[in-house]
C-alpha cells in the first residue's frame, strides 16, 4: 500500500511541476545588446593585445559604462525609465499586464551561468512592473503588488 501511495505522490508532484514549467524568454533588445557589448569588449582585447593588461581592463570598463548608459539591461531602473517613462496611466496599466504575462512565462531564479543569450528572466519583468507602478502610476509597489498579480 505504501509503495502505491509513494508512486501516486510522485506522479502528482511530476505533473504539478510540469504544469508550472517556465520557458526561456529571449528578448531581441537584450540579445542585440549582449552581441554588441561582446563585440566591443572583444575589440578591446584585440586593440590592447600584447600590452599591459590594465589597458585592456580600462577599455572594457569604459565600454560597459557606455552600454549601461546607452543600452541599459532589461530589469534595470535605467531601462524602465528609458522605455516606460513617457507612459500614461492607462498605458502603464496595459504594460503591467503585458509584463505580468511575460513574467509568468519566463524562467525564474536562474543562475548567471545558465542564462541563454538574450534571455530575460521573471525577476527582470517584476522589476520593470514595480518601476511602472511607482513612477507611472504613483503607487507603492510593495503595498499594491497583489493587485497586479
Amino acid at each position: 500500500m505504501w509503495v502505491v501511495m509513494k508512486g501516486f505522490i510522485l506522479l502528482v508532484l511530476l505533473f504539478s511541476s510540469l504544469a508550472f514549467a517556465r520557458e526561456v524568454v529571449i528578448d531581441p533588445y537584450s540579445l542585440g545588446r549582449e552581441e554588441s557589448l561582446k563585440k566591443e569588449v572583444d575589440g578591446c582585447k584585440d586593440r590592447y593585445k600584447g600590452q599591459h593588461f590594465s589597458k585592456n581592463f580600462e577599455c572594457q570598463d569604459a565600454v560597459r559604462e557606455k552600454f549601461e548608459a546607452e543600452m541599459p539591461k532589461r530589469g534595470s531602473a535605467e531601462y524602465a525609465a528609458q522605455h516606460y517613462g513617457g507612459l500614461t496611466k492607462e498605458q502603464g496599466e496595459a504594460k503591467i499586464k503585458e509584463l505580468q504575462a511575460m513574467q509568468q512565462k519566463a524562467r525564474e531564479y536562474v543562475r548567471w551561468d545558465d542564462l541563454q543569450p538574450g534571455e530575460v528572466v521573471a525577476e527582470d519583468f517584476l522589476a520593470e512592473k514595480w518601476w511602472i507602478m511607482e513612477h507611472v502610476l504613483g503607487l507603492d509597489p510593495q503595498r499594491t503588488y497583489i493587485r497586479y498579480n
